[in-house]
């Protein structure tokens, strides 16, 4: 009413996000996946793909480290490849995303918007090591206590939110910003 426009900003999906804010579902903008997805009343107004093979990269390094599990975000889903059955239920009972079960993720055709790597025992000991593995490849970030999130250099929630103020016309002087974890720096 007040002609302000509230943004949910985060690593999560689109479909995630809309079940979270769904009393008021579609009067929000929504930056998801860290800033590879912007909609704003059904209209997708920013999306950014990860390249196929830069992706394949990252996830064949995943599937590779014990411990590490995969996700491979798409526009509606997330896709898995599960090395420990309580991945998938932990993915589809307890973060709630849509979640497709896959057998092969390289099979995957959709595009990549981000991938996730899940770290059972905590991003303490595996942050350093993914960014160290991934230096000047891709942004790594901690989104969470398990989570670390890796998406193209140059795409965040920052550069998010600044296609989001272009494509409305507000100035950056108009926005604020708040956040609760690394992700958001």
């Amino acid at each position: 009413k007040q002609g302000r426009i509230f943004v949910a900003a985060s690593g999560r999906q689109y479909p995630n996000l809309r079940r979270l804010f769904a009393p008021v579902e579609d009067e929000i903008a929504y930056i998801c996946e860290n800033g590879a997805l912007v909609k704003y009343q059904g209209k997708t107004l920013f999306c950014h793909e990860v390249p196929r093979r830069l992706g394949q990269n990252i996830l064949r390094a995943i599937m590779e480290k014990k411990g590490a599990e995969a996700l491979l975000s798409g526009t509606d889903t997330c896709y898995i490849q599960p090395k420990d059955s309580s991945y998938a239920d932990h993915m589809i009972n307890v973060v709630k995303n849509n979640v497709t079960v896959v057998p092969d993720i390289f099979a995957t055709t959709e595009p990549y918007l981000k991938i996730a790597i899940y770290e059972k025992e905590g991003v303490e000991n595996a942050l350093s090591y993914w960014q160290e593995r991934f230096r000047g490849v891709a942004n790594v970030v901690t989104s969470g206590n398990v989570w670390i999130d890796v998406v193209p250099e140059g795409v965040h929630k920052g550069s998010a939110i600044r296609v989001l103020g272009q494509e409305l016309g507000i100035s950056r002087e108009e926005m604020l910003a708040v956040g609760d974890n690394y992700n958001d720096r």
